[in-house]
């Protein structure tokens, strides 16, 4: 399962948005219960989860989600409509990780172009002390 055929069957079989800009209990639960579920199930890292909840409207943190993700055993403790909830989702140990290679290559190519410039201007710098000072 992909995190859009998650959310849509939580919403589904819920009722609830998880993005939903509220502190009421049950939406509360339902967000802690995709945090658990994308983390443990589909084995996301805090920032690819976080970037599920930016592209569904939900501002949130890393810590929030984290905080979110350790409550969700007490959550699931005391209420058994969430337990029922989170049996609906059977999952065969996939990962999925939404930080793609490409993104990552292009970082190091940026951050190799900055070096590279750096250099080039420390090599011009020390070429022109050596022909116009005679150092």
């Amino acid at each position: 399962m992909t995190p859009k055929e998650i959310i849509t069957k939580l919403e589904q079989a819920s009722g609830l948005n998880p993005f939903e800009n509220t502190r009421r209990i049950d939406v509360i639960e339902v967000r802690a219960l995709l945090c658990f579920i994308l983390r443990d199930k589909l084995r996301m890292r805090w920032i690819a989860i976080k970037e599920v909840f930016l592209k569904h409207g939900k501002k949130t943190s890393n810590s929030s989600l984290m905080n979110s993700y350790n409550n969700y055993l007490k959550y699931k403790e005391s209420s058994k409509s969430l337990k029922d909830l989170e049996s609906q989702f059977d999952f065969e140990l996939e990962t999925v990780d939404e930080i793609s290679k490409t993104q990552i290559l292009e970082n190091r190519i940026r951050i190799l172009s900055r070096k590279l410039k750096n250099c080039e201007t420390q090599n011009k710098e020390n070429l022109e002390n050596i022909i116009f000072r005679g150092k």
